[in-house]
C-alpha cells in the first residue's frame, strides 16, 4: 500500500523551488525513502489559490515519518525552503485506494469528497465506472484517503491529471450524470466539500 505526506505551502519564489527540485531536490527526498514526487500549483480553488500542493509518496507510515524527519534535518532543504520565502500552512497523510491511468499531465484537479465507510475492494470497483467515464477527459486519476487531516480526516481525494481542464471538466459531468455513480453518492451521503484546479510542476 503506497502513503502519501502531502503539504499545502505558500511561497514566494515558486520556479526557484521547482529548479531546485529539478536539479537535485528530487534525488534527495528519494534518498530519503520517497518513490515518487508530485507538485501541483492551485490556480483556482478559493482561499487555496496560489498554493503550493506538494506530495512525497512512500511505501510505509514509518517511511513517511523517517522521511519528514531526514528532509528537515537538511541543511540544504532548510536553505531552500528558507530562500523561497516556504510556509507550511497543513500537512496531511494519505493511503491510495485505488489509481487507473498515468501520473501525467499539464494540469491536475483534486476533489474533495466526504462519505460513509466504504471497503477498498468497493471503492475500487466504483472508481473503474469513474475511469470509464474520466479517461474520456484525464490521463489518469487517483483516489486517496486521508488518514491524518484535522478537519479532513476520513475524506476521499480524487486527484485527476489532464492536458485539457475543459475535457475534463466536461468528462466529470458525463461522470455525475451517471445513474450508477448517483446511486453510489446517494447509498454512501457522499457530498463534494471541496475542488481545486491547478498547474502541475512536477
Amino acid at each position: 500500500m503506497a502513503y502519501w505526506s502531502a503539504g499545502i505551502v505558500r511561497m514566494s519564489n515558486v520556479q526557484a523551488f521547482v529548479d531546485a527540485s529539478n536539479d537535485w531536490g528530487n534525488d534527495r527526498v528519494r534518498e530519503y525513502g520517497a518513490t515518487d514526487i508530485n507538485m501541483i500549483q492551485v490556480v483556482l480553488g478559493g482561499e487555496a489559490a496560489g498554493t503550493v500542493q506538494i506530495g512525497f509518496e512512500y511505501p510505509s507510515i514509518d517511511a513517511v515519518l523517517a522521511g519528514n524527519a531526514q528532509q528537515y534535518s537538511d541543511p540544504q532543504i532548510l536553505e531552500l525552503l528558507q530562500d523561497c520565502g516556504a510556509e507550511l500552512v497543513r500537512r496531511s497523510l494519505l493511503r491510495t485506494v485505488g489509481e487507473r491511468g498515468e501520473r501525467t499531465g499539464a494540469y491536475a484537479t483534486g476533489l474533495y469528497v466526504a462519505h460513509d465507510p466504504i471497503d477498498d475492494e468497493t471503492a475500487n470497483s466504483n472508481l473503474d465506472v469513474n475511469w470509464s467515464h474520466m479517461q474520456e477527459g484525464a490521463t489518469g486519476m487517483a483516489m486517496m484517503q486521508i488518514i491524518a487531516g484535522g478537519e479532513l480526516t476520513g475524506v476521499t481525494v480524487f486527484i485527476t491529471n489532464t492536458d485539457s481542464a475543459d475535457s475534463l471538466f466536461a468528462a466529470s459531468a458525463k461522470n455525475f450524470a451517471d445513474p450508477h455513480v448517483q446511486k453510489v453518492m446517494a447509498d454512501s451521503n457522499g457530498r463534494m466539500v471541496g475542488r481545486v484546479v491547478g498547474r502541475r510542476l512536477l
